[in-house]
């Protein structure tokens, strides 16, 4: 029944599902966000990456989201590296109002 979700989304429910699997499995699982696809070299060097700054494996899901416009955002865990354009654009706006 719908009701027994109290409020939650289906997709919440999915990562929820998602994280406490990858925990079983001590692997953390990456939500990669790009303007573009990834080649299988770019996809392997970033799980390489990533497995070594957390110490364990880290599985790699790609979306590709034409809002990015470059760079790559990832979030795993409770982290979050933003390294997208429209990200970088932000800082650079919010930078220049502070100075004034």
């Amino acid at each position: 029944m719908v009701n027994a979700w109290r409020g939650r989304s289906i997709e919440s429910a999915f990562a929820d599902y998602q994280a406490a699997l990858a925990a079983r499995r001590n692997r953390v699982i990456a939500l990669v966000r790009v303007a573009a696809p990834l080649s299988q070299a770019q996809q392997d060097r970033l799980a390489t990456t990533l497995t070594s700054k957390v110490g364990q494996p880290v599985r790699i899901n790609i979306e590709i989201d034409p809002t990015v416009l470059g760079g790559v955002s990832v979030k795993f865990a409770d982290e979050m590296v933003d390294g997208s354009v429209s990200n970088r654009l932000a800082g650079a706006a919010r930078a220049l109002a502070g100075s004034k």
